[in-house]
Parts: C-alpha cells; structure tokens; sequence
C-alpha cells in the first residue's frame, strides 16, 4: 500500500484511479489557506452548533437496525464512539442534526428515499460563506454534493473496510500526530493527513482510521465526481 504524493498528472490515469486498490490516499499538488480553512470551520462550530450529529445522542433520527448493520460491516454507525460533525449539503434547507442518508429514519426523512437524493444534494445556502466559497470555486460545485464536516475525538476508531468504487476528498481542518488513515487489510500503512492539503481516498481499497491522540481530528469529507476528478488531479 502507498499514498501518492508529488505526482505528475500525466502518471495519474483513470486506470490506476478506478482499477488500482495498492494506493490508499493521493495528496494533491495544492496548498490551502490554513487561516482561512479553519476560520470556517471555527465558525461552523460556533454559529451552527445546533447542526451537530452524533450517533449517541440522536438515535431516534436513525434507522436502528441499518445502522447496525453499517456497524458490523466496520462503518460508523449506531453507538460507533466519539464521532460526529455537521452535515453541510443536502437537497432541502434543513439546518437541524442530520444523519447519514443511508441510515435516516425515513419517517424523519422521506426524502433520502428520493431516488436523485444525491443529485440534489448541494451545500445549503447558510453554508456558503468564508472559504467554501473558495473551495467550490476551486474545487467545483459537483465535488461538495455530500459535504460533511466529521469529527473524530479521541481514542475514536473506525475498523478496516472497504466501500464503493466511488472516490472521496478529505480535507483536513484540525489533527494530531497520532490521527491517521490506516491502508490494507492488517492496518500495515498508517498516514496522518496534515492541514493545509486535500487528499482524495481510494476507499475501494482497505482502509480504516484511529485517533489516539488527545485532541479531535477534523476533515471536510466530500465526494469527487468521475467527470471531475481529472481536472482536480491537476491542480
């Protein structure tokens, strides 16, 4: 296993992206404002505080028995730890705790069910202040149609898995040395992804992580669009 890094976008083809699962992460060629990155995420956390989803506290916005099942297929999921974050895309103006999609109770929900749920998503207008705006312009509208902000606190882990072929970006907004990305089926590549940098996560490939460090780790997580994921690589 192995993380790309200082690649020649030539050497990135969508063969070795879409067929080759001996890369876990590939750290792209940009550098991002750290100031700017984490006045957002600051200001997420204050002004918004009433967003904030955790699986412990709201287990009536989930659908128990599928989360449970994420749960034993290593994702998180129903009483998975100290995990949670804000979800900022979604295809209605809902500015409340939201849940995963795939684990909402769709008596709460009905419009996870929405066949172009996905499609719709789009990060919602309260949202787009600071340096989204900033990371949309560069990034692209497509890219942030599942944003959420994830937060992992200490000693929260997430077990080795694998996941859909489909390709995530993870930008991280606070860490710590012993906040990593975990690669392969025994855990063997650990790679802790710093501040300032956007990383895009092979999660076809075995991958998990662990936090046991004494401070929360925080990412953006989104993901990238195959039309263009290319035109990122490029940067």
């Amino acid at each position: 296993m192995r993380v790309i890094q200082n690649y020649d976008p030539k050497d990135v083809t969508m063969d070795l992206l879409y067929n080759d699962d001996t890369w876990g992460a590939l750290e792209l060629n940009v550098d991002l404002d750290i100031d700017q990155l984490q006045s957002y995420y600051f200001d997420i956390k204050h002004k918004h505080s009433q967003q904030y989803f955790n699986f412990q506290d709201f287990p009536d916005r989930l659908t128990i028995e599928v989360s449970k099942q994420y749960m034993e297929l290593g994702y998180c999921g129903y009483y998975c730890g100290p995990i949670g974050g804000y979800t900022l895309a979604w295809p209605e103006e809902r500015y409340e705790p939201l849940p995963p999609p795939s684990q909402a109770n769709v008596d709460m929900f009905p419009e996870t069910l929405d066949p172009e749920f996905y499609e719709k998503c789009n990060v919602l207008p309260k949202f787009r202040f600071g340096y989204m705006n900033t990371l949309i312009d560069m990034l692209g509208e497509d890219s942030f149609k599942q944003c959420i902000i994830t937060e992992h606190g200490p000693e929260a882990t997430i077990k080795t898995h694998k996941d859909s072929n489909a390709k995530k970006l993870h930008i991280p907004l606070a860490t710590n040395e012993q906040a990593v990305f975990t690669f392969g089926e025994n855990r063997e590549l650990k790679f802790n992804m710093r501040v300032g940098k956007v990383y895009i996560l092979n999660t076809s490939a075995f991958h998990g992580t662990e936090n046991f460090g004494e401070s929360t780790r925080a990412h953006f997580i989104t993901r990238v669009d195959e039309t263009r994921i290319q035109d990122i690589i490029a940067l």
